[in-house]
């Protein structure tokens, strides 16, 4: 391998050839308008203009590169040149080393990697390593096992971090050589690649990627699940998103009536109303039908599923006093023996197709509060199985992004 002549020239006068390079654009990200890019000879490179971050990435401290933490000023131009060639594969000055990587890698990764990179750079200052050139394998060897270590606040060994964790700590000592010919500053001597080339993982001791340990999902098992996920999100969701925003705008109203007994005109002329339509009386909650059994409900008692907060609304006023039901049991009854009871959502259900292709169906039975919190539970559970299908993102990601949807829905409206 031969080494760029312009590289063995510059080295250790502190010029580099990315003096002035504009390293959002390098990168290819895109910038809002207005937005600000990140210059190389910045010591702390921010992105938060970048246009299209993720929702994780929306906090300062996940939106900078901040080279000052390095304490050795040449390291911190070190560190630079070696960030921007992991954002910048295809770079002029980056594209010719012969031992680049030619695929970028992501911001998040490189924010960790300038981590990593600080650590490991600092801990030679500390160990009085005047230079890069003067690293052996013993220091590699010494620094990696004490990164390996968990300590406590007081600086107590309590045990051992993660293999991964020691994967990006390896990676950012090992990386450092494949860019040799790009460092302006300092770099390891010629010739030493540290672990003798071993990969970040096989340093970390980390399995390799063909034993996961997590099988993947078979096809008998998938199919349905994300044809059950896509039927829930594209045909009953549109109709259940309408329902919330009712059930809050009946709570504001309920919380507005007063706390009169009702008029008991006014009962039985709601009463009258159910029985000469047909509309069921509200049923109460499952979960209120099974406190009343514990309260000594008979199982056969007619009025044991009537919601009698319903009731009162419908006479304008907050609730029935129990001392008020034995004088109206015998008009409910009535009605009930016509009209019956119902749930009170979704009770004019409009009809969409099956999921069997077989003709259509109303797309819910009668709903309540709780039957409606898990319906958008199951809805939510189908956006997370389509976008882990479809992008690959951790379950983290997607419950970020989603509640970022949500609350951009509701500033919009």
């Amino acid at each position: 391998m031969t080494t760029p002549q312009h590289a063995l020239t510059r080295h250790g006068t502190g010029a580099s050839v990315l003096a002035g390079a504009d390293v959002c654009a390098a990168a290819g990200f895109r910038l809002r308008p207005r937005g600000r890019a990140a210059t190389f000879d910045d010591d702390v490179w921010r992105f938060g203009d970048i246009d299209g971050l993720s929702v994780q990435m929306s906090m300062p401290a996940y939106t900078r590169m901040d080279f000052t933490a390095i304490s050795d000023p040449r390291w911190r131009l070190t560190a630079k040149e070696y960030l921007f060639a992991r954002l910048a594969p295809g770079h002029p000055e980056v594209a010719v080393l012969p031992r680049a990587f030619r695929v970028p890698l992501t911001l998040s990764s490189c924010i960790r990697r300038l981590a990593e990179t600080t650590r490991w750079m600092n801990w030679l200052t500390a160990w009085r390593v005047p230079s890069l050139g003067d690293v052996t394998q013993d220091h590699c060897d010494c620094y990696l096992a004490e990164r390996r270590l968990r300590t406590d606040a007081a600086g107590t060994v309590t045990g051992t971090l993660e293999a991964s964790v020691a994967r990006v700590a390896a990676a950012a000592i090992i990386e450092l050589a494949s860019y040799g010919e790009l460092l302006s500053a300092d770099r390891y001597r010629d010739g030493f690649t540290p672990w003798n080339g071993r990969s970040s993982s096989q340093v970390a001791g980390m399995r390799a990627p063909a034993e996961n340990k997590t099988p993947v999902v078979s096809q008998e098992i998938l199919q349905p699940l994300l044809a059950a996920a896509l039927y829930m999100t594209s045909t009953i969701a549109p109709h259940l998103v309408m329902l919330p925003p009712q059930v809050q705008q009946q709570r504001r109203e309920d919380a507005q009536l007063g706390e009169a007994a009702p008029d008991p005109g006014r009962i039985e002329q709601a009463l009258r109303r159910h029985a000469d339509t047909g509309q069921p009386l509200e049923a109460v909650r499952d979960v209120t039908a099974r406190a009343r059994l514990r309260q000594g409900w008979s199982p056969r008692d007619p009025l044991l599923n009537v919601s009698f907060t319903a009731l009162a609304r419908e006479a304008g006023t907050g609730r029935i006093r129990p001392a008020a039901l034995a004088t109206i049991r015998p008009l409910i009854e009535q009605a009930l023996a016509i009209a019956g009871t119902a749930k009170p959502w979704g009770r004019h259900a409009a009809h969409v197709p099956r999921a069997d292709d077989t003709g259509t169906t109303p797309w819910t039975l009668p709903l309540d509060e709780r039957d409606i919190r898990d319906l958008t539970g199951y809805a939510h559970t189908a956006c997370l199985l389509l976008a882990a299908a479809l992008t690959g993102m951790r379950q983290s990601e997607k419950r970020a992004e989603l509640h970022q949807m949500q609350h951009s829905a509701g500033r919009d409206n």
